[in-house]
């Protein structure tokens, strides 16, 4: 593993593990050098939390990682901090995070006389996607599209068609804003496609 640039940012969803089969979600609520304060989104607090070993599981722009350190219960009952020494870890690059997901998208080829399509998603990826639907598509060609994933607000951007194959179109996303590229990994890693699965 390579150390991530971040870590997660404040307001991310993530999930804290500990003990040996324990899972909370929770949300990150600040940050500083060394330690993150995370608010528990149920109010399950287990007794054994003060000073316990823990990993928090995030999902960024540029993938999916952890931070590993101890917990710390703080004054608020619903706020624990997590201090770490140890570098943040960058567990899976964004280009492997897929989903396998059939999602509406409206694709416009770049250039005169374009007109929309409507086409589906066959996977989705931190750093692109593949899909079917779109007629005549070539590798090289840019796109603009709008996509729409159940609970993620509308993800828009460009992409270059990488390879044609067949009714397949693979495509690398060449303008989306940090925020959707973040909102595309979570979304697959909470998602994610079968293993062994290859579109």
């Amino acid at each position: 593993m390579s150390p991530a640039t971040t870590g997660p940012a404040i307001g991310t969803r993530a999930v804290l593990v500990f003990g040996r089969h324990d899972r909370v979600p929770v949300l990150v609520d600040d940050r500083g050098t060394g330690w993150f304060d995370v608010e528990l989104v149920d109010p399950y607090v287990p007794s054994f939390i003060p000073d316990c070993r823990a990993v928090l599981e995030f999902a960024g722009s540029a993938g999916t990682g952890q931070v590993v350190g101890r917990l710390r219960r703080t004054p608020n009952p619903a706020i624990l901090r997590l201090a770490h020494t140890a570098p943040i870890q960058l567990t899976r690059r964004r280009e492997f995070v897929r989903s396998r997901v059939a999602a509406p998208v409206t694709v416009m080829r770049l250039g005169p006389d374009a007109t929309a399509t409507r086409a589906v998603t066959v996977d989705i990826t931190g750093a692109g996607m593949t899909l079917r639907g779109i007629p005549y598509a070539a590798p090289g060609q840019l796109y603009t599209f709008e996509l729409e994933l159940r609970d993620v607000p509308l993800v828009e951007g460009q992409f270059r068609v990488q390879r044609v194959d067949g009714d397949l179109v693979s495509a690398a996303f060449t303008v989306l804003d940090a925020r959707d590229r973040a909102a595309l990994v979570r979304y697959a890693a909470d998602h994610p496609a079968r293993p062994g699965y290859v579109a």
